[in-house]
């Protein structure tokens, strides 16, 4: 999860749009869903 919240916290420095694309994949690799 640590890793989850590093992705969130460097998405916050892109656009809206780069921040759901590294989400998206966020959620596409984590086994979580």
């Amino acid at each position: 999860m640590s890793n989850y919240q590093e992705v969130l916290q460097q998405a916050q420095s892109l656009t809206p749009e780069e921040q759901l694309r590294l989400i998206d994949l966020e959620v596409v690799d984590s086994p979580a869903s």
